[in-house]
């Protein structure tokens, strides 16, 4: 397996993942009805949970090692460290349950770069409250994904 996922420092993805997932101190229902803290943790959350900032990012950084993980297991083939921070990113917003089943991996490890990045916008939540800023969010991880690809013809 050529996996150069392996070599990325999960830290690389946290400003963009922070600026995105934002920072909350109470516990609140995300978009997807999933109890919520600090920056976009969700394990073990309940109603009426408190967390302080210090608490949040050491969360936020298991949270980072934990999706690094899963996008070994997801990406099997070389990408280039923007491709890493924007698929970290799309991973850590909605978990390794969901991501094994989106075919923008099948299309990555397939080599398939250009089909792959037009699929980010795909997975937005059209007709929700949420939309609005996921679709900005997946525009952004878009072109952080292309940034580096040669697209001339």
């Amino acid at each position: 397996m050529n996996n150069k996922v392996v070599f990325y420092n999960p830290n690389d993805a946290a400003s963009f993942i922070e600026l995105y997932e934002g920072y909350r101190s109470n516990a609140y229902k995300c978009s997807a009805g999933v109890y919520t803290i600090g920056i976009g943790h969700t394990k073990g959350v309940k109603q009426g949970d408190k967390i302080t900032r210090q608490k949040a990012y050491e969360l936020f950084s298991q949270d980072l090692i934990n999706t690094h993980n899963d996008l070994i297991n997801l990406v099997k083939v070389p990408i280039n460290e923007k491709q890493f921070i924007a698929l970290m990113s799309f991973v850590y917003n909605f978990g390794m349950s969901k991501c094994r089943t989106y075919s923008i991996f099948d299309d990555i490890n397939r080599g398939d770069f250009i089909t792959a990045a037009r699929k980010f916008t795909d997975y937005r939540s059209p007709g929700s409250a949420s939309e609005k800023g996921l679709t900005k969010r997946r525009l952004a991880e878009q072109r952080l994904f292309v940034s580096n690809m040669n697209l001339d013809p």
